[in-house]
């Protein structure tokens, strides 16, 4: 089926999903968006492969929990607190990261 420009982008949302069979992950991963969905389960997915992780959430006791269940997981895990809507904390975000 031929679409119109505007939605090409679509063809690439068919394309079958790569699967990974990696099983370690020496890399640092900043996740935004970690206390729940697709940012609570991509935390967890690299605290099984032993990622170090910084987790940057708004709410700290949240963002503990999700640390916490990623260290049992294996993972080295950094909590940044900072709302990313307000620029003086993303700055603030990227010091405290970098």
């Amino acid at each position: 089926m031929k679409l119109p420009p505007q939605l090409n982008f679509l063809h690439s949302a068919r394309q079958p999903i790569l699967r990974t069979t990696c099983t370690s992950f020496n890399k640092t991963i900043v996740l935004t968006g970690a206390t729940s969905g697709i940012g609570y389960v991509t935390a967890l997915a690299f605290a099984k492969l032993g990622a170090q992780l910084i987790l940057v959430a708004r709410n700290q006791e949240k963002a503990d929990k999700v640390a916490q269940e990623c260290l049992q997981l294996g993972a080295n895990v950094k909590v940044v607190i900072a709302d990313l809507s307000l620029l003086a904390q993303v700055h603030m975000c990227a010091q405290t990261i970098l």
